[in-house]
């Protein structure tokens, strides 16, 4: 593999050990239970989190402890796992209309419903607004000023809480033959660079001595021309520390929505040994149209997956930000990593802002691809992926599976709803007592993330 470290990122601090969020997975399996505030704060109660809170303030209402804690039970534990489909033959991809399930469609309007009560909200007065109720606010804060972390951001601590939920990303690594622990990545649209330092810090903390760690990474080149500046990162300085680990592709744009420069991944980046672990960050800005952001994306989650399955060595894992779960592409796309990986699960972390749609794929154990199979699916990459085209005919998924994507489509919307009713409700109550019942709750949940 031609990506040998040339600098020592810099080490944690062993002292701050970050706390291992609650391994209580939302299980499809199980029966469905969100609906809604008496069952999670039930649910709140069954946790080992301290079951009352802080001691709100002495003039907080009843009503207002509801507004305030409505977001906290599911806060540390908003995921769902799929269950474990059999792999088999897919079929030839791309030869049918977009098909919709009538089910999602109708959670897509119930968002879009709730999401268009701040339309009228002054932009930067609400940023205020939802600042000062956002329950994580502090994490990153409290993390810069107590510990010795590299890019300390929002990105290192979600991926930070996906280590330490997911056992699996960074398993048992030591050589049974020379004690040596050898560890291969891949990051993604990765820049600036917060995910790869958080790998650094959690296997620095996982393994003090004799680790050989190489990853590799990909975003868009900052210093190509033809690249769209309003797509650029603003912060290149950990690119230019680690340039040598950084690949922009066959035509140097970085651009991975190109079969040519997945394929230089695959030959610059990846030997025949091939990654343990791939992380995928892509995203596009969807400011002008937050409503239509997971039909946006699509084009770059599928060639994100793709590079992900010839990049992977057998039982190696990936993990992708995605968005809603209400298009045919995200059930499609979901439905492949289920038919390449064991395990599929959707994930939110709770440093993630519970009001945006943002959530994580983290598949483990993955099963092989054959070059056949992979070079179909990459002929598609930049053409199909984000037209008006299905990947699947719809008969192919089985009905089992679309049953779970609703659970799994209507637990993460009314996690959403919830916040952005929460901070409604929270900016009509708002008073200086509701001010300091919220900060008590903040420094709660700041100190539960970080013990």
């Amino acid at each position: 593999m031609s990506c040998n470290n040339s600098r020592s990122i810099q080490s944690p601090n062993r002292n701050q050990p970050f706390r291992a969020s609650s391994q209580s997975y939302y299980n499809s399996q199980t029966k469905h239970q969100y609906d809604h505030h008496h069952r999670s704060r039930q649910s709140a109660n069954s946790q080992n989190r301290g079951t009352a809170g802080p001691p709100l303030s002495t003039h907080t209402t009843i009503d207002e402890s509801e507004a305030l804690y409505r977001t906290y039970p599911y806060l540390f534990n908003k995921d769902f796992r799929f269950s474990s489909v059999q792999a088999h033959q897919i079929p030839e991809l791309y030869t049918t209309k977009i098909w919709s399930m009538d089910r999602l469609i109708q959670l897509k309007e119930k968002l879009n419903r709730n999401r268009s009560a701040l339309d009228d909200k002054p932009i930067e007065e609400w940023k205020r607004h939802t600042k000062r109720t956002n329950l994580t606010n502090d994490i990153v804060y409290k993390l810069r000023k107590d510990s010795n972390i590299e890019m300390c951001t929002k990105a290192w601590t979600k991926i930070t809480e996906l280590y330490n939920k997911y056992d699996e990303l960074i398993p048992n690594l030591k050589d049974e033959y020379d004690n040596c622990i050898r560890f291969y990545t891949l990051h993604l649209c990765e820049g600036p660079g917060a995910m790869i330092c958080a790998t650094n810090h959690f296997l620095r903390q996982k393994y003090e001595t004799n680790l050989n760690w190489h990853w590799m990474a990909t975003t868009l080149n900052p210093y190509n021309e033809a690249n769209d500046t309003q797509a650029m990162l603003i912060d290149d300085r950990f690119i230019v520390e680690t340039m040598k680990q950084w690949y922009f592709g066959v035509d140097n744009t970085g651009n991975i929505i190109n079969r040519t420069n997945i394929r230089g991944i695959w030959k610059e980046c990846v030997d025949e040994n091939k990654v343990q672990l791939v992380t995928a960050d892509g995203s596009k800005d969807s400011s002008d149209n937050p409503n239509e952001q997971e039909a946006g994306v699509a084009e770059i989650l599928f060639a994100e997956v793709i590079t992900a399955f010839g990049s992977l060595r057998q039982g190696g894992c990936y993990v992708m930000e995605m968005f809603n779960l209400f298009e045919c592409h995200t059930v499609c796309l979901i439905y492949l990593l289920t038919l390449f990986f064991d395990h599929v699960s959707i994930s939110k972390p709770a440093s993630s802002p519970a009001s945006n749609a943002e959530t994580y794929a983290v598949c483990r154990n993955f099963r092989g691809i054959s070059m056949d199979v992979l070079n179909n699916l990459l002929k598609f990459v930049g053409q199909s992926s984000s037209g008006d085209m299905a990947m699947f005919p719809e008969q192919f998924v089985p009905a089992n599976f679309r049953e779970e994507m609703i659970k799994c489509s209507e637990f993460f919307t009314e996690r959403q709803i919830e916040s952005i009713q929460r901070n409604l409700d929270l900016e009509d109550k708002w008073t200086k007592s509701m001010n300091d019942s919220c900060r008590k709750l903040i420094n709660k949940v700041t100190d539960e993330f970080i013990q």
